[in-house]
């Protein structure tokens, strides 16, 4: 089981930031091995303010929110601290 910040998460998923393809591969990893997560409770406003801030554009963040972010916690994989 593993802690992943925010800051991981959206490292993964965004190609231009640094160190981006080591986040990529935990996560790959991580998926592929079915491994629980733990989150911070702030970590949906987290992300959705990076996906705001990185794409100036808040309707992405809110469809974020309503859909990936869902999806993603219905899993089981992933519970908040």
């Amino acid at each position: 089981m593993y802690c992943i910040d925010a800051s991981v998460l959206i490292n993964s998923e965004i190609e231009s930031e640094k160190l981006h393809e080591y986040s990529e591969k935990l996560m790959e990893k991580i998926r592929e091995k079915g491994i629980t997560i733990l989150v911070p409770e702030i970590v949906l406003p987290e992300i959705s303010s990076a996906i705001a801030r990185g794409s100036n554009n808040s309707e992405k963040a809110l469809e974020f929110r309503s859909t990936s972010f869902s999806h993603i916690m219905s899993s089981g994989k992933i519970s908040s601290i």
